[in-house]
């Protein structure tokens, strides 16, 4: 699967901004009528502002929030004194100053995450496993180094991870930190939010928004411009449709030219998006059908490869 396409984005209308609108604050989505039992901030270094947001938000307290951060002394307790904190880093094992937070997903089912720690969250994600993994019902993760192998693993790696958070959870949110720069267009450190897929009972459809948005979310860094995301989405537009849909671009007769005059043009002419998104998409049918595809196990890999091949190869 390409690079692009762990980060496609899906429809999740309510959400909001918790902690400042800068570094600090994240976006969640808001599910109602389904509460959190347990709160984690993996990574508190000095600012706590969507801690304190979010624990007030869900009148939560001491008992069931927890803040993880080996580098500091104390916890700043000028954001909030509603969460116990433990001076150990995230890691793929516990000793007496490391924790892979099994402990934690022991005893709690439905768990809101926060983690930015620095590339850690890499060996935590690879020793999780799938069932502790659906413990979390939501994770806002700052993820580094995207596109290589800097912050202390491999790129191959970063996918895996990205692959296992996929199969149990959407990315509902995505917003590039501008603290770093962009490799081949992709932001190198991402701010990312994932709804467990048990919330749903049904499959959700891919988000069309253009991002970022105003009013969610906010640059790192006010010295530095707010990063494009327009790598985006391009896994579900219908570029042949959108050409002839518009008899002043005839002259488009490829997938990426289209997609540059939309990203570059078309987008802030207004110009209608075409989706190749086909929701009513049986992939079982699809994978039982071709005997060369009985490799594939979820219907989000049996959807990337009919965008990818299936479609062009003209199977159904």
């Amino acid at each position: 699967m390409e690079q692009q396409n762990y980060f496609n984005i899906f429809e999740f209308s309510n959400k909001q901004r918790l902690g400042e609108k800068g570094d600090g604050g994240y976006v969640i989505g808001v599910i109602e009528n389904d509460p959190y039992d347990c709160y984690i901030s993996c990574g508190v270094s000095n600012e706590e502002s969507f801690s304190r947001d979010f624990i007030n938000k869900y009148n939560m307290n001491e008992h069931n929030c927890f803040g993880f951060d080996g580098t500091i002394e104390k916890y700043p307790y000028n954001y909030t004194n509603k969460i116990s904190f433990i001076k150990k880093n995230i890691n793929s094992f516990n000793d007496d100053h490391n924790s892979n937070l099994s402990f934690l997903t022991e005893k709690y089912n439905n768990i809101f995450l926060k983690m930015d720690i620095e590339g850690g969250e890499y060996p935590w994600l690879l020793q999780i496993n799938e069932k502790d993994l659906s413990k979390f019902k939501q994770i806002v993760i700052e993820l580094h180094g995207v596109n290589d192998n800097s912050w202390g693993e491999t790129y191959l790696n970063k996918m895996r991870c990205l692959n296992k958070v996929n199969s149990t959870h959407y990315l509902i949110h995505l917003h590039g930190n501008n603290h770093s720069g962009m490799t081949n267009g992709i932001p190198n450190v991402l701010e990312a939010t994932f709804i467990n897929k048990n919330y749903f009972t049904q499959v959700l459809r891919l988000d069309n928004t253009i991002y970022p948005i105003p009013g969610l979310d906010f640059v790192n860094n006010v010295f530095k411009p707010e990063l494009e995301m327009n790598f985006l989405n391009k896994i579900c537009f219908d570029w042949q449709s959108y050409v002839n849909f518009y008899p002043d671009l005839s002259f488009i007769t490829t997938q990426d030219t289209a997609w540059s005059h939309w990203i570059h043009f078309g987008r802030h002419e207004k110009r209608q998006y075409f989706s190749n998104e086909f929701p009513s998409f049986d992939w079982q049918k699809y994978v039982n059908r071709y005997p060369d595809l009985s490799f594939i196990t979820t219907q989000d890999t049996a959807w990337s490869h009919w965008i990818h091949w299936g479609k062009p190869e003209g199977r159904h």
